[in-house]
């Protein structure tokens, strides 16, 4: 053990004096979700006008205030991120945040190239352990990866509020450079990622897809489920299987009852084997006291491992379960946008696509309602803009209310034919004119 606290009260310093290390100039890098600092981050969107060409990383803000508000054409702070989400689409769509296209696993590629290594990176961890180990709550993402990469390590201590887990979840005091303690009164000003789908007739047709999924989920498959309600939507309808293992981005609603009750336990994955292995827990607090009492059953890692490809290829019968916004005849994919907005970000569906369809025995799964309003979620082509996040040549199954699609293996014809199936009842007509039209049929 190192004497660690012999140097803890050196590195202590305040919030002011924190945002006060920003200089002109500067590249920034904020920690994800429950590693995202709160006080902190408020200060320094307190100093935008008085900094110039700061550049900031946020891919998962959980700190909703403005950036770069300052009416001006001189640059101030540049907040960009790779993930749209509740607390920052808004400010997107206003042109104070800007996106910049990566995956989480080849965000961290930034320091490396491009931008190089952060001159500060901000955190939020917990307390110290006996050993001098800081939590950083129920995410890790890119937190550790940040810190080995900058410069400078500033890390906002929280008293309360930060889980510990099992895995490789911690940072070391003698990784920090500052330290700056927040009483656990200090009120936070913190806006949830996301919401639910409410709509009672969605969540109905959601459920029936989220049925047929499950109707492809074999006993002993490694699952990853994305983020959005259609991909959860099969939860609840794989409590009659067995021997389930999980390795995933997130842990979604009903993972963790499933788990309890033994449905997931890992015995058949090929590594990590009994282990559900995430770099994110579930919001719920009843589900992380769950996870708390199985402490050691449950892993965190960065990114760097979670969404490594060769990882989840290793896996066998690994099996991906996510969300699609569109999809054309051939099999493209559209995931992360609207037209040419961004909605959210690839996050790490593509990876463990590529992980899936590279795994002995495994499989990739897209799920989507058939209809989005009045118009179909399936078309003849994708609308002039519209971003392809999975290829074609990656496609595999495909799911609505109304069937499964099967991609691989199959001509451009027989695709269409496959996706035309099922796809609503009153526009399958329209789009096999479309078809023919094409050249498709």
């Amino acid at each position: 053990m190192s004497d660690w606290p012999s140097r803890y009260s050196d590195k202590v310093i305040t919030p002011e004096q924190a945002v006060g290390l920003i200089e002109d100039g500067m590249t920034l890098h904020f920690g994800l979700a429950s590693a995202c600092p709160q006080m902190l981050t408020a200060l320094i969107g307190e100093r935008r006008e008085e900094l110039r060409d700061v550049l900031a990383y946020g891919d998962l803000m959980t700190w909703a205030g403005d950036w770069d508000e300052v009416p001006t054409d001189e640059r101030h702070m540049e907040m960009r991120c790779c993930f749209l989400t509740l607390v920052n689409r808004g400010a997107y769509s206003r042109g104070r945040t800007e996106y910049h296209p990566a995956t989480v696993y080849t965000s961290t590629r930034r320091f490396e190239r491009d931008i190089g290594p952060p001159d500060i990176a901000y955190l939020r961890l917990g307390e110290p352990d006996v050993n001098g180990n800081c939590s950083v709550g129920s995410s890790v993402w890119d937190t550790k990866i940040a810190a080995r990469a900058a410069r400078v390590v500033v890390a906002e201590i929280a008293e309360a509020g930060m889980p510990r887990t099992s895995g490789d979840s911690t940072v070391h005091v003698d990784e920090i450079d500052y330290l700056v303690p927040i009483p656990d009164t200090w009120p936070a000003r913190v806006r949830p990622l996301g919401s639910a789908n409410e709509d009672p007739e969605q969540l109905a047709i959601l459920d029936v897809a989220g049925a047929n999924t499950a109707e492809l989920v074999r006993d002993g498959d490694t699952l990853e489920i994305g983020v959005g309600s259609a991909s959860n939507a099969v939860s609840q309808h794989l409590w009659g299987k067995q021997d389930l293992g999980y390795h995933s981005e997130l842990t979604g609603p009903g993972i963790v009852p499933l788990f309890e009750a033994g449905v997931f336990n890992g015995r058949k994955k090929s590594r990590d084997i009994g282990k559900m292995v995430v770099t994110a827990l579930p919001a719920d607090l009843n589900d992380q006291e769950v996870i708390a009492r199985h402490f050691d059953d449950w892993e965190l890692y960065g990114v760097d491992y979670i969404h490594n490809p060769s990882v989840i290829a290793s896996q066998s019968q690994m099996t991906s379960i996510n969300t699609a916004i569109m999809i054309d005849l051939t099999g493209q994919i559209v995931f992360d946008s609207i037209g040419r907005r961004m909605h959210t970000g690839p996050g790490g569906q593509i990876e463990f696509v590529i992980g899936a369809v590279y795994s002995p025995g495994g499989r990739s799964m897209h799920v989507l309602p058939s209809m989005s309003g009045e118009n179909s979620r399936i078309v003849s082509e994708l609308p002039p803009g519209a971003n392809v996040g999975i290829p074609r040549y990656l496609a595999d199954y495909v799911i609505t209310e109304y069937g499964v699609a099967s991609m691989f293996g199959k001509s451009e014809r027989a695709r269409a034919e496959e996706l035309i199936a099922i796809a609503h009842p009153d526009l399958q007509a329209d789009l096999r004119a479309q078809a023919r039209h094409a050249g498709l049929l």
